[in-house]
């Protein structure tokens, strides 16, 4: 049987694939995320890789950012083109997820189900949710879990490509903060990173780039000296969501700020640190031309830096930054008590 190749996409230039568990980072960090989603769900979270069938085409990436899909304008700037036999060894089990068998089965089963369990906290959830998965797998006659061989001939028999035959589905159904929740992909859980065997930049449509600043009527965004890089330089970002923190004035003294996909984690460094950098406080979100902006080991995923000043297009006032950051999904304050 020919190999089988699956498609990982990421807004960072990556050496090779790997989930949260296998990153390199804050321990304390992984810890907040735990208790975020829950236990249950970080059990297989920490170890997964999500990666398509088929690589998304320009047009594909071009019209999901035109609708609005956050991920893909902020994430989707590198396909990944992994070849899991080579891969076999690094391997512990694959899922398929969004297939429209499955998708099928959750349009009839999720809203009543939803109903009887959303009181549940995120682990009870989560270990709630397993049952239902059980069902679904005996029901649609796809495994929730297969290895490497079995997975390739299930995939030889059903038909799991297409990748742009799905994103009208996701335009019309799916949800604008994930990837792909009409979009048949792959879950792959590994106990080492995997390797790529191919890289293919995406540049997507022309998007703007925000610049969070808590100086008013700014015209041009001059850059600076930062310990990040060791030219002067202007942070921008595609998204808006994340820009937002920087509306207010703070240091690694005062906040431990990371990035999970398209997800920030704002944790206080001392109890009221939050509320002393961002409470009632007033911030200026600024557009700019995304033109010059690339990404760099160096900064957070959600980053980008440019290496000349730049011209400001637009401007937004945000009146009280913490009352944005907790209405925002996308945010996590993470409070010490």
């Amino acid at each position: 049987m020919k190999d089988l190749y699956v498609f990982h996409v990421s807004d960072k230039r990556l050496k090779d694939v790997r989930p949260l568990a296998l990153q390199k980072g804050n321990t304390r960090h992984k810890r907040e995320v735990k208790e975020l989603i829950g236990e249950a769900r970080y059990e297989t979270y920490q170890y997964e890789i999500n990666a398509f069938l088929e690589p998304p085409k320009q047009s594909d990436i071009d019209r999901l950012v035109s609708a609005g899909f956050t991920a893909w304008a902020n994430n989707g700037l590198f396909i990944y083109k992994i070849n899991l036999d080579d891969n076999i060894d690094n391997i512990l089990s694959i899922r398929i997820t969004s297939h429209p068998e499955q998708q099928k089965f959750m349009d009839k089963y999720w809203s009543k189900w939803y109903e009887k369990h959303k009181h549940l906290n995120n682990n009870e959830f989560y270990k709630a949710k397993k049952e239902l998965i059980k069902q679904m797998s005996i029901e649609t006659g796809i495994p929730y879990q297969m290895s490497l061989e079995e997975f390739k001939i299930l995939a030889s028999e059903k038909d799991w490509y297409g990748f742009s035959e799905f994103v009208t589905l996701n335009i019309e159904k799916g949800s604008k903060r994930q990837y792909a929740t009409y979009i048949p992909h792959v879950q792959i859980t590994v106990k080492k990173p995997l390797t790529i065997e191919k890289v293919t930049e995406i540049t997507g449509v022309s998007r703007k780039i925000y610049h969070a600043s808590p100086i008013n009527n700014l015209k041009i965004i001059k850059k600076n000296k930062t310990s990040l890089d060791k030219r002067e330089c202007v942070f921008g970002t595609y998204n808006k969501s994340y820009v937002a923190i920087f509306c207010c004035m703070w240091d690694d003294s005062m906040l431990n700020v990371k990035t999970v996909d398209n997800e920030t984690f704002i944790t206080e460094v001392y109890p009221g640190a939050i509320n002393e950098v961002y409470k009632g406080k007033t911030g200026y979100i600024y557009e700019l031309n995304e033109d010059g902006f690339t990404q760099t080991l160096n900064v957070q995923g959600q980053e980008l830096i440019a290496f000349s000043d730049k011209k400001v297009i637009n401007k937004q006032v945000v009146n009280d930054v913490l009352k944005r950051l907790e209405k925002d999904p996308l945010i996590h304050l993470i409070k010490i008590n």
